[in-house]
């Protein structure tokens, strides 16, 4: 069995198990910039179906 490693839908490797993935913070920070109106939580329901039946799926 394999797990796919991805960031923003491309895929940067695979593992196997016992492997480990280690993620740290950045040194650089960045700002982002949304329009107004922007809802990160409405985008996820949406990507993720959240609040949906089976059914809606």
């Amino acid at each position: 069995m394999r797990a796919q490693i991805t960031c923003d839908g491309v895929v940067l490797g695979s593992m196997v198990p016992g492997e480990r993935l280690r993620i740290k913070r950045a040194a650089e920070r960045i700002t982002l910039l949304h329009p107004p109106g922007y809802d990160y939580f409405r985008l996820l329901r949406s990507k993720l179906h959240w609040g949906r039946g089976n059914a809606e799926r």
